[in-house]
């Protein structure tokens, strides 16, 4: 093919790049509607609304009744401090834009990112509707959603780096020294950021000249920068030995094991589709890329919650070995088709993005089979009767704070480690699994226990002589110490539960 029809092509593809971000942003539109509430939600949203109200970060707990004075390292307070403007200038229509611009900020930079590398609209669309599943799995609102955001732009502003853009280099730190105030996935963040500076660094990513020694200056300059910057914390070096002690610890959470059942039928599938691009092409080139590739696939498959930086990472390499390939074949059908293929798919997208809208709506969905929503109303109702030391399941402890507190302080939260000493929390949901009362009070007095009904720990409140049963829905139990007089909450008070049902 002679160079004038080569650069013809280029400057079509060129010209699709218009109707590749209509496309990609209505594949977006159905994942923006709105989210499910994790448990963890309520209490970053509350402890960054605190954040705004007092305008200092807590050091101490008041939280919960059994922390017994620990320090509070409050980690991942800037991603909090997002969460509560979002909750206090937005209510619940805060909250998903803050998510949708969370999650549409990831995606648009991954698939800038693979524009600047290829220029292959064809490929880039379908490998963005193939992994926008993926990348939504683990994307919901919580601080590691930071994490995945910040990953992403790594990867774009590296490609602009290498195409010239050196002042970019400078982005790094700043990105850095914000991440380490937003969530703890920061460790990773740096080794990217020094994978990737240190690979352009050293001639390793295809540049399209050599670097001046000004320019190496900026690169080396940037990677001491960025190290340094993870200081810029309220904590300051203390962070690294607190997290990296935190990473050794054992969690009992699903999102914290290897991956297991249908997900690992999709990791071999990623894992499969990339190997066999490689074998096709055999590209050398982009070290950082296929390095970032290889720690993914194993991070992805020891934390099924890295499964998300695995399919970024995975869409990356993918779209450089089929772009490859394409280029090989050059058949000009596949450039002249790539409009409606685009299209069409954009179009088909949207079909569930307006069944959502038309259905629930932009809310954050809380599922009252899921969470405890009639119990903690009930709890509510009695709180000046009732005392205020609530002895609740871990997952449902942040819930209970936003909803009751100050009224009552819980027993557990997911905050782990940050407000509790090391290995109790590991200790209480292993005591949850199998009823073991002891450990999950801790050794102290509760005013009040809520728990899963028809868990071990019901069963065994429930034939225990020194507690009675207060409460019962289709979703938890309550009980109370034996010889209480809290009056019981009449149905006719819980016919209507404001708020209670929704992220309010």
């Amino acid at each position: 093919m002679s160079s004038e029809a080569t650069a013809t092509l280029g400057a079509e593809a060129r010209g699709l790049g218009w109707i590749l971000a209509l496309s990609c942003a209505a594949a977006l539109a159905p994942y923006l509607v709105g989210f499910d509430a994790d448990p963890d939600l309520w209490g970053h949203t509350l402890f960054g609304a605190t954040h705004i109200d007092t305008g200092a970060l807590a050091r101490a707990d008041p939280y919960s009744y059994t922390s017994d004075g620990q320090p509070w390292v409050n980690h991942e307070w800037l991603a909090e401090l997002a969460f509560g403007a979002a909750w206090k200038l937005g209510g619940q229509a805060g909250m998903v834009l803050l998510r949708s611009l969370l999650f549409g900020g990831m995606v648009a930079a991954l698939v800038r990112a693979m524009w600047e590398r290829t220029h292959s609209p064809l490929v880039i669309g379908l490998i963005t509707f193939w992994v926008l599943p993926y990348l939504d799995t683990f994307m919901i609102l919580r601080p590691h959603a930071f994490t995945f955001l910040f990953m992403a732009l790594i990867l774009l502003w590296t490609e602009w780096i290498r195409r010239g853009h050196i002042l970019w280099v400078w982005a790094m730190p700043a990105l850095l020294a914000a991440w380490v105030n937003a969530h703890g996935g920061y460790i990773v963040g740096l080794c990217a950021a020094e994978l990737c500076l240190g690979s352009l660094l050293m001639g390793w990513e295809d540049t399209p000249r050599p670097w001046t020694r000004r320019e190496r200056a900026h690169l080396l300059g940037a990677m001491i920068a960025t190290a340094l910057a993870t200081l810029i914390n309220p904590y300051g070096f203390g962070i690294w030995i607190y997290l990296l002690d935190a990473l050794s610890l054992d969690r009992p959470i699903s999102e914290w094991q290897p991956i297991v059942g249908q997900m690992r039928f999709h990791y071999y599938a990623m894992l499969t589709l990339v190997a066999l691009g490689w074998l096709a092409t055999r590209r050398r080139d982009r070290l950082a890329g296929w390095v970032l590739f290889a720690v993914g696939c194993y991070a992805g498959w020891k934390h099924a919650r890295f499964f998300v930086l695995m399919a970024m990472f995975s869409a990356l390499v993918l779209n450089d070995v089929l772009s490859s390939l394409l280029g090989r074949f050059r058949w000009r059908p596949l450039v002249v088709l790539s409009p409606a293929a685009l299209l069409g798919l954009g179009l088909i997208s949207l079909v569930p993005a307006v069944r959502a809208a038309t259905g629930r709506g932009f809310s954050v969905r809380v599922d009252p089979e899921v969470f405890p929503v009639t119990a903690t109303y009930a709890l509510k109702l009695r709180a000046d009767e009732v005392g205020e030391r609530l002895a609740v399941a871990f997952s449902w402890g942040e819930y209970a704070i936003w909803h009751l507190y100050p009224d009552y302080k819980v027993s557990m939260d997911g905050r782990y480690e940050t407000a509790y000493p090391p290995g109790r929390t590991e200790a209480v949901i292993s005591a949850e699994l199998r009823g073991d009362l002891d450990t999950f009070f801790q050794d102290r007095p509760a005013d009040a226990a809520m728990v899963p009904l028809g868990s071990p720990l019901d069963r065994a409140l429930e034939a225990h002589p020194g507690w009675v049963l207060w409460h019962e829905d289709p979703t938890a139990r309550v009980y109370l110490p034996a010889g209480h007089s809290a009056r019981p909450v009449a149905i006719d008070e819980l016919r209507t539960i404001p708020h209670f049902g929704d992220f309010p």
